[in-house]
């Protein structure tokens, strides 16, 4: 299991408010994992636009994470 999903699971299992699980993430870790929580909150400011970020900055691993998770 990649480190994006062990932590997508553990929000769906107990949820957390801010973006502090995942701070020290790379910049494509935390949006494949905001995007696949449904938390454009937790996107960095310079990838704020999801679609773009998506196509932009996520490789074919990390969108089938997302598309899993969101069910794309």
């Amino acid at each position: 299991m990649d480190k994006e999903e062990k932590v997508i699971l553990e929000y769906k299992a107990h949820g957390w408010k801010d973006g502090e699980r995942i701070a020290a993430f790379s910049s494509s870790e935390i949006i494949t994992v905001a995007l696949a929580v449904d938390r454009y909150d937790l996107l960095p400011a310079i990838w704020s636009d999801p679609l773009e970020a998506y196509r932009s900055r996520l490789d074919d691993r990390q969108r089938a994470i997302v598309d899993s998770y969101r069910g794309w």
